[in-house]
């Protein structure tokens, strides 16, 4: 019965199927930001509305990611109008 990852999640899935090579484990409460989002930020809220995972929110004066809730599917980036989100 294989062992639930309760403090790392697997990136690099094929490696930890084929066991062809170890497998990268990268562990959960990361400390760098998948996307951040720049000064350029008008506020639009636009990317809140589209995260898929709720990992943004309305700061003061812009807009901030939830570097633990993100999922880095660039949705964020995608829509942004301001092209005020890049990845970190």
């Amino acid at each position: 019965m294989p062992v639930p990852f309760s403090f790392f999640q697997i990136l690099d899935k094929e490696a930890y199927v084929d066991n062809n090579q170890k497998p990268f484990f990268k562990p959960f409460g990361r400390s760098e930001m998948a996307y951040i989002i720049t000064d350029k930020c008008s506020a639009c809220g636009t990317c809140e509305s589209e995260c898929p995972v709720g990992a943004i929110s309305e700061g003061e004066p812009i807009y901030c990611i939830d570097p633990d809730s993100c999922t880095d599917c660039g949705t964020c980036a995608d829509v942004c109008p301001m092209s005020a989100i890049e990845e970190g």
